[in-house]
């Protein structure tokens, strides 16, 4: 994990997961340390920033579950219209990975 705060096991790997948690349990000062080692960092002003550039920014919420159902559904030719909202909204990076996406649902149903 970052800065060694935490263990990292595969996924679905019970015996890795019980193991990671009885070696953190059977030596908790190792952590204590590095938690204390980073806890000047772990401030609100630091985690709000996040939140605070995204409220800036002027991106709207996600789309209601509703609407995103009639996103999925749109024809070819509503699709310039969408991506103008997206790019407006959201910004070129949300565009461009959502078109990717689209783009790989659309290859796998055929």
């Amino acid at each position: 994990g970052r800065d060694g705060l935490g263990r990292t096991v595969a996924a679905g790997d019970p015996e890795a997961f019980a193991a990671a948690c009885r070696a953190v349990l059977a030596d908790p000062e190792p952590s204590r340390a590095r938690v204390r080692a980073i806890a000047p960092e772990l401030t609100w002003k630091r985690a709000i920033g996040p939140l605070e550039r995204f409220c800036e920014s002027g991106s709207v919420r996600p789309p209601s579950l509703p609407r995103h159902r009639a996103l999925r559904r749109a024809t070819i030719a509503q699709y310039p219209a969408i991506a103008r909202e997206a790019l407006a909204t959201d910004g070129a990076p949300f565009l461009v990975r959502k078109l990717g996406r689209n783009l790989d649902r659309a290859l796998r149903r055929r």
